[in-house]
């Protein structure tokens, strides 16, 4: 019986699904239409493969040979122009070829994602690209299927904001440096599909939450985020209806839909803009980041301390701050202060 090679095993692969005129695995893919069109993509696919394999000629049974095949077929991806996104599927369905009739085991390819979900992905991938671990273009572009062009592309679009539910996401403060990532405050996107009655929920735990001093600019933000991406159907059946029905604070619904006609198009704040004023404090404590607090002092002086805020107390609206130079703690009521600086925290 002739050798086995990974060539032979490529030909054999495209001339059975090409008989068949199906895909090997049809579990992968119930489309004719589709399969017709993927199956034209295969041949696109390897022969890009064994164009630039330097191991074609090897035994399908050499040890490790099927990692070897997987990165080969993860660079041909990347580095293809007018990818549909569902080449993934030629990849498995080879590799399920492969493993009935060799028992070569090639890992699985993710799904490809769409522009939109890799940009968001990158977008959550920065939390880790600080000091434990590099930012590499070509990593990244590798693990997304893509070429370095268009991860580039993808951080230059989240520089100047991309479209999502009608508002604008834009990570205008981070800095990619040296292959380190810093930015003042990480993005942490969510998609939540809720029933009115949940959104009631969250807005109303978003009123609560005002009666938090130091969080509730955070609180605030936040509702209007929420309003800004709910339906003019959803938004009516609350104002119009819901807010009599079922008591709700009209003022409230009010108050955030007035602030998201303005900021419809923004929908990413960080820390210092969503946290303005006492919300400040917040930030200060849980950065643990030099800040600057104006306030008058016991005797109607006004002073400023320069530290570090080491607690809240929101039973008694006060805080403690830690002077830089030293000595005994300050407690500041909330009443008198006048104004809060912190400095920007670069992750």
């Amino acid at each position: 019986m002739p050798k086995r090679t990974v060539q032979t095993m490529v030909e054999e692969y495209l001339s059975l699904t090409d008989s068949r005129g199906l895909l090997y695995d049809r579990s992968s893919c119930r489309d004719a239409q589709k399969e017709k069109e993927l199956r034209k993509k295969a041949h696109t696919i390897f022969e890009a493969f064994l164009k630039d394999c330097d191991y074609k000629d090897d035994s399908i049974r050499r040890k490790s040979i099927g990692e070897d095949i997987w990165l080969s077929l993860r660079d041909v991806i990347c580095t293809m122009k007018r990818k549909s996104g569902e080449e993934y599927l030629i990849l498995n369905d080879f590799s399920a070829f492969l493993w009935d009739c060799c028992k070569v085991k090639i890992k699985p390819f993710d799904r490809q994602l769409t522009s939109l979900e890799r940009q968001l992905s990158i977008a959550k991938d920065m939390h880790d690209f600080n000091q434990a671990r590099t930012f590499d273009r070509h990593t990244v572009a590798e693990k997304y299927l893509v070429s370095d062009r268009t991860i580039d592309n993808d951080l230059a679009a989240l520089r100047e904001g991309i479209s999502v539910m009608d508002q604008k996401l834009a990570l205008k403060n981070f800095r990619l440096k040296n292959h380190k990532v810093t930015a003042v405050s990480t993005i942490h996107p969510l998609f939540l599909t809720q029933n009115l009655t949940q959104i009631i929920c969250m807005l109303e735990g978003m009123r609560m939450m005002k009666d938090n001093w130091t969080m509730a600019s955070y609180a605030e933000t936040t509702a209007v985020n929420i309003w800004c991406q709910l339906s003019d159907y959803a938004r009516d059946r609350i104002t119009g209806t819901l807010v009599d029905l079922m008591g709700l604070d009209a003022s409230w619904y009010k108050e955030i839909s007035h602030r998201a006609e303005s900021v419809k198009d923004k929908m990413f704040y960080d820390e210092k803009e969503a946290g303005d004023g006492f919300g400040l404090l917040m930030y200060a404590l849980k950065g643990s980041l030099p800040c600057s607090v104006c306030y008058i002092d016991p005797d109607d002086t006004c002073r400023e301390i320069n530290g570090k805020v080491i607690q809240l107390e929101n039973d008694t609206d006060t805080v403690k701050v830690q002077p830089d130079s030293g000595g005994t703690p300050v407690w500041i009521e909330k009443d008198r202060i006048l104004e809060v600086e912190v400095a920007t925290e670069l992750r």
